[in-house]
């Protein structure tokens, strides 16, 4: 895999040759270089909260029709072209939450703070009460934990942390766009029945479950075989459950809910 240099001759990303600060041909930076955790915090995160460009539209493209070539061409240099993972992120999801509000007011549906599948009792409560008081937090944990799975799971791509972080926003981005058609799809299925409802639910799972192969096997076709392939990607979900399971355990202790109930 490549990556880039500090005084490489050739851009990354059209492969022409460099002759001052920017390529000529396609003018992305000459010094673009490999992704670490400062520059991720750096230019990432923080530039990207303030700039807005014309690779909004290609980026959300790619992300349906192909985040794993996508993340891949972002972690190897070619950037120029897409638009902040981490920024997306954030405007999806918030248009994901003005929808979610938008159909609440339309259907006339009322949240309510019933103990029914909430609260159990004074010690314990179901995973339903961390996913709605702590779900803010367990967002900003979904990176870190989807980026630590991928670093264990996925070693001899030898990429870093910061650029399987780069993999996991993709990966956050993916589902967070699909969830904007299974949200429209519910709330508009509440005249018609349960069937619906429920078909569209096992469609979002199985498009959830399928997602990290999407990101993953384009970058590790050629250095694993299917088969381990698989079982890497099995490991990957196993880290994931149980990082998400120590998350719950802490939150239970902080929370004073000694014990809590997957449903």
């Amino acid at each position: 895999m490549q990556h880039t240099e500090a005084r490489k001759h050739t851009c990354l990303n059209c492969d022409a040759t460099l002759t001052g600060a920017y390529c000529h041909q396609c003018g992305q930076k000459a010094d673009t270089h490999r992704i670490t955790v400062p520059h991720l915090i750096q230019h990432d995160l923080v530039h990207g909260l303030w700039h807005f460009d014309k690779g909004l539209l290609f980026t959300l493209r790619e992300a349906f029709v192909r985040p794993g070539t996508m993340a891949m061409n972002y972690i190897n240099g070619k950037r120029v072209r897409y638009y902040n993972v981490f920024y997306l992120i954030l405007l999806v999801l918030g248009i994901n939450a003005l929808v979610a509000h938008y159909f609440k007011q339309h259907y006339h549906i009322v949240d309510t703070n019933t103990t029914k599948g909430l609260v159990l009792d004074n010690k314990t409560a179901d995973v339903s009460y961390y996913i709605k008081h702590y779900f803010k937090l367990l967002m900003f944990l979904v990176i870190p934990v989807f980026a630590l799975s991928g670093f264990l799971s996925f070693r001899k791509l030898k990429l870093n942390f910061a650029e399987h972080a780069v993999i996991a926003g993709n990966l956050l981005l993916t589902g967070s766009m699909w969830y904007f058609f299974v949200e429209v799809g519910i709330y508009c299925s509440i005249s018609y029945g349960s069937i619906i409802f429920n078909s569209i639910v096992w469609a979002f799972a199985i498009i959830t479950f399928i997602q990290p192969m999407r990101l993953y096997y384009p970058a590790a076709q050629h250095i694993y075989s299917k088969t381990d392939f698989a079982l890497r990607l099995l490991q990957w979900y196993s880290f994931v459950l149980l990082q998400l399971y120590l998350v719950l355990l802490i939150l239970a202790a902080i929370t004073g809910k000694t014990n809590f109930k997957l449903g």
